[in-house]
């Protein structure tokens, strides 16, 4: 639980010495906003989207359907973390 408890701090708390190795743990996940921006752009513009139009909708799409998704999956492991404390 400790060892959890710890990594969750690491990967999805707010302590500002643990930035880097959170940027750097979402990058490596391909959670890094200019990557997937860049990957989706490219799959938009293959699928016949504008390339005027795609890294606009890409960008609208990673900041409103990526970024939510790693913060989900730190609300979620926060919970279990409450619920096997409780156990």
């Amino acid at each position: 639980r400790r060892w959890n408890a710890s990594a969750h701090e690491l990967i999805c708390g707010t302590a500002p010495a643990d930035a880097e190795v959170r940027n750097k743990f979402k990058t490596a996940l391909g959670l890094g906003d200019v990557a997937t921006a860049g990957i989706l752009t490219t799959g938009l513009i293959s699928l016949g989207l504008p390339t005027e139009l795609a890294p606009i909708l890409a960008a609208i799409i990673v900041r409103s359907a990526f970024s939510p998704a790693y913060e989900e999956c730190c609300t979620f492991w926060k919970q279990k973390l409450s619920d096997t404390s409780t156990a």
